[in-house]
């Protein structure tokens, strides 16, 4: 893929444990930038929607990006691009070349 498909600079963030909420007892988690990435964010429709959903229930994007060698992309992690929020449900190696990685994400 050519460095011009990947035109959304998204941010990766990793959860850290925060304190219990005094309210509700809850424990609440923020989140810690990691990294930010050049990708390309491409929402799913009609077939592919379907096909994706085959796998998990609530795919709603396809996220590209180079892959790295810095980073392991688990489903721990979020991506958020300008005020948009999205839940990694899946990250792969593609073809297992070290040269893309192609993550499964839902916008909440």
């Amino acid at each position: 893929m050519g460095a011009g498909k990947y035109r959304h600079l998204m941010t990766l963030e990793q959860p850290i444990a925060g304190d219990a909420s005094e309210a509700s007892g809850e424990v609440l988690s923020t989140w810690t930038k990691l990294a930010s990435m050049w990708c390309s964010l491409v929402p799913l429709s009609g077939k592919e929607l379907f096909a994706a959903q085959q796998v998990r229930a609530q795919t709603t994007h396809l996220v590209r990006t180079r892959h790295r060698n810095d980073l392991t992309i688990t489903t721990a992690m979020r991506l958020t691009y300008r005020s948009r929020i999205f839940a990694i449900e899946s990250a792969v190696n593609v073809g297992e070349m070290n040269n893309e990685t192609l993550m499964q994400v839902v916008e909440s």
